[in-house]
């Protein structure tokens, strides 16, 4: 490895894709600015790799495989991790009758129709996302239920009931594929809460 200095933070794919050569130093991980060309190194490749390994085991850690929503290890410290002055709402989803479906089509069938559901009530609220506190959060508790967390200032019982029809309505009217040429109508049940400014839970 080089004695020269590192010109910048290596935070970049575009500094990997550049080939350029990369140096670790007590400040942290750099790149070269005029790299030997007669030295090849795959280091960059190595720390690109490590960390994308690490960002996926991050993601299955709070993911749910089948669905892709947050998974009930995130739930509860999503709920958990809530301030007194957090308003939140929360709407419990059941799939009716789901357990036909899989007695009928089989698991495959199910495990479809719970993506079909997942993208539907995610397409219908705001995803949690870091540094955007108001949005809302969607994930899998098991089986075929799950949860929506609904959050901002201005939150009420009505506003919510409208929302959680809107969702329901939208499921009723979808057609979900269950095997190849088959497609099924299926409805779901919402249980909703509230928690207001003060509260210690969800009502």
């Amino acid at each position: 490895m080089s004695d020269r200095e590192p010109t910048s933070i290596y935070t970049k794919r575009a500094a990997y894709r550049a080939n350029r050569e990369v140096a670790i130093t007590p400040e942290g991980i750099g790149f070269l600015s005029n790299p030997d060309p007669n030295k090849e190194t795959n280091l960059g490749g190595k720390i690109l790799s490590l960390y994308e390994e690490g960002e996926k085991i991050k993601d299955e850690n709070i993911r749910d495989p089948s669905t892709g929503l947050f998974n009930r290890r995130y739930f509860d410290r999503f709920m958990n991790n809530l301030r007194p002055t957090d308003i939140v709402g929360v709407a419990i989803v059941d799939i009716d009758k789901f357990k036909e479906v899989n007695d009928q089509f089989g698991h495959p069938a199910g495990d479809s129709l719970l993506r079909g559901v997942a993208r539907i009530l995610n397409d219908s609220v705001r995803e949690e996302r870091i540094n955007k506190k108001e949005n809302d959060l969607v994930a899998r508790l098991g089986g075929d239920e799950m949860a929506i967390v609904f959050r901002g200032n201005t939150l009420n019982l009505d506003e919510l009931q409208t929302k959680c029809q809107n969702i329901v309505n939208k499921v009723s009217v979808n057609l979900f594929w269950v095997s190849t040429g088959t497609k099924i109508n299926k409805t779901i049940s919402i249980g909703l809460g509230i928690r207001q400014t003060g509260e210690n839970q969800v009502n």
